[in-house]
Order: structure tokens, then sequence, then C-alpha cells
């Protein structure tokens, strides 16, 4: 093969190459609009024999669509659940909820005080060198993520 043949036959390589990463990052974005978008989780800890932590995190929807959070899983734990904190008449109770439900646009907050999540039963003592992951099932299919364990702060996060 000639230089000027291997010449075109590298360029059309590198090209292809290009097209190739541009289309698959213009499809990953498209995926990415097209399930919820989960930022800020963190697990308080909580002292080594405690069974029962929390988290707390925001869900957006960027979506055209409403979509249904189903069911919350973890590694670290037996259970997982979405909680709600209520007060009526001055009384302080928990609430689980089975599902949440984002609107389009809509952006939950998990809180101390409000909605968050309860990990039920932890496998293995949790330090602040730890993450815990989390794993929902949503009607736009499944979501991992990653909550670092971290020294909550008196007034909050």
């Amino acid at each position: 093969m000639s230089m000027k043949k291997s010449s075109v036959v590298v360029t059309a390589v590198i090209i292809a190459m290009i097209i190739a990463v541009i289309s698959m990052y213009k499809l990953m974005s498209v995926q990415a609009k097209d399930s919820l978008e989960i930022t800020g989780a963190w697990v308080p800890l909580s002292p080594p024999k405690a069974k029962i932590m929390a988290a707390y995190l925001k869900i957006k929807n960027p979506t055209g669509k409403m979509i249904e959070v189903t069911n919350i899983s973890s590694p670290d734990f037996a259970n997982v659940m979405i909680h709600e904190t209520i007060v009526k008449d001055g009384v302080s109770r928990m609430e689980m909820r089975s599902k949440l439900l984002l609107e389009p646009g809509e952006e939950v907050v998990l809180q101390r005080g409000g909605l968050h999540l309860m990990l039920m039963y932890k496998k293995r003592v949790l330090t602040t060198k730890d993450t815990v992951i989390l794993n929902f099932t949503t009607s736009a299919g499944p979501i991992s993520i990653s909550a670092p364990v971290k020294v909550a702060a008196i007034d909050g996060e």
C-alpha cells in the first residue's frame, strides 16, 4: 500500500472513531434526560450498634413524563423504606410511603424532618470511610448511586 493510501485509510479510521464517540455521547445525553437525577446523597453516621440509619438526597425529574420510584434497596441493609415525618397536634411520627411519584420537572428533597429514606437492619458497621450503594427501581429504569457516610452537623448536613 502506498504512503498516500495509508494516510487516507488512517484519516478515515480517525474520522469514523470521532463520529462514533460523538454518537455515543449524544446517546448518553438522551438517556440521562429520560431518567431521574439523584444528587447530594449522604448517610449520617450512627453508633456502631445502631441497626437503623437514614439517607438524605435530592431527586429531580428532568423528563417530560411522570416517573415513579417503586423500590429502593441496598446491599448494606436488609430493607430500605421511604418515610415521611408528619407532625399532627404537636406530635411527630413517621409514615411509610410505598412509592414516590415525581411529576415532570419536579424536584423532591429527602431531608431531616420530612421525606427521607430509612435504612433498616444494617449488615455491617459503617464509618465515614464508607459509602452506601442505593439501588432505585423506577418506571424509567434502574438507577444506582453511592451515598457517603458523613458525620452530621447539629443543624443539618
